[in-house]
């Protein structure tokens, strides 16, 4: 993928990652003050979706992951440490949580957000850590 980002997608990017919610940084890096709402969030998704985007934010979460000292492989393995000390326990519930979250960071469960305001209903569904192309 040839060239950056444009100055409102970095915008998109930066503000995705402070805030982690892709319709309010949608809101702040775009003019969308006559949008519906369900239009900000189809948009938001598509941005989301743009490869280059999709990218850019990827790289920064692997510094911030960096950074932190987290890799996916040790946090999966913590979370895994996690369920079965809780069902030792016998805290079902928190061994089941730990268990949808090391799903969830594997990329084996998809969220489903419906929106139904307005007159058309909108579906935006978020894929977590879907591969992308390297590079740019």
């Amino acid at each position: 993928m040839k060239g950056e980002l444009t100055p409102k997608q970095a915008a998109f990017v930066r503000e995705y990652i402070k805030s982690g919610n892709a319709t309010q940084a949608y809101r702040k890096a775009y003019d969308a003050g006559g949008m519906k709402p369900e239009h900000i969030n189809v948009e938001a998704s598509k941005l989301l979706d743009h490869p280059k985007i999709s990218q850019r934010v990827k790289e920064f979460q692997d510094k911030a992951n960096e950074r932190a000292g987290i890799t996916l492989s040790e946090h999966l393995e913590r979370l895994a440490h996690l369920s079965k000390v809780a069902e030792g326990l016998e805290q079902i519930s928190a061994s089941v949580k730990a268990e949808e979250l090391r799903a969830k960071a594997s990329g084996l469960y998809v969220e489903r957000v419906e929106h139904s305001g307005g007159d058309v209903p909108v579906v935006i569904t978020f894929a977590l850590d879907r591969p992308h192309p390297e590079g740019e």
